[in-house]
Parts: C-alpha cells; structure tokens; sequence
C-alpha cells in the first residue's frame, strides 16, 4: 500500500541542450577573446549523467548519439582554451617584462 511515489520525469534532452549550450556559450566567448567561466558545467554534467542512469533502455542508442556530442565539443573547446592559452602566454612573452614597474616607478618620481 505505501508506494514510493514515482520519480518525476527527467527531460534528458532538456539536459544535453543545458551541457550544449553552456559549452558553446564558453566556445563563443573564448572566440572573442573573453574569459569564460565553467563553473556550471561540471553540476550539468552531473545532472546529465544522473538522469541517464534512470532512462529507459529503448533510448539508449540515441542517448548514445547525443552523449558523443557533447563529448566532441567538450574536445573541441578544450582545444580551442589551449590554442588560446598559447596565444595569450605569447602576448604576454612580448615587450619588456619590467614594464609595468618601469611605468610605475616613474609615476613615484613624479609624486616625490
């Protein structure tokens, strides 16, 4: 008589599209040279794992598919953080290293 109640219905493609869209929110950002933050990507993927774990098996092959998906993207932006990463260790590489302290230290003659 007492029953677990049933589990509510997780949307698995609801949480691929959630993953996705973080992963190309990062990759369009890092193609604008802006910073980009994943801090929500790893409670995502979670919640996309979890709700894999309770999908029925009849979806498994298109689960499959789309899990593949994400993963190449995951790759592919985990390319394009390292490409940029590369960059901006060059930028940084160029021109004095003593710059800033240079500029600043004039700035202190000044003020004396």
């Amino acid at each position: 008589m007492n029953q677990p109640p049933d589990e509510p219905d997780i949307d698995i493609d609801l949480e691929i599209d959630k993953v996705s869209s973080l992963i190309s929110a990062a990759r369009r950002h890092l193609a604008e040279d802006k910073m980009v933050n994943l801090s929500a990507l790893e409670g995502k993927v979670q919640a996309l794992c979890g709700s894999i774990t309770s999908a029925p098996g009849e979806d498994a092959e298109r689960i499959i598919a789309a899990v593949k998906a994400v993963m190449d993207d995951l790759n592919q932006l985990a390319q394009e953080m390292t490409t940029q990463q590369i960059k901006f260790k060059g930028r940084a590489g160029e021109g004095d290293p003593g710059q800033a302290a240079k500029a600043y230290s004039k700035t202190d003659e000044k003020d004396s």
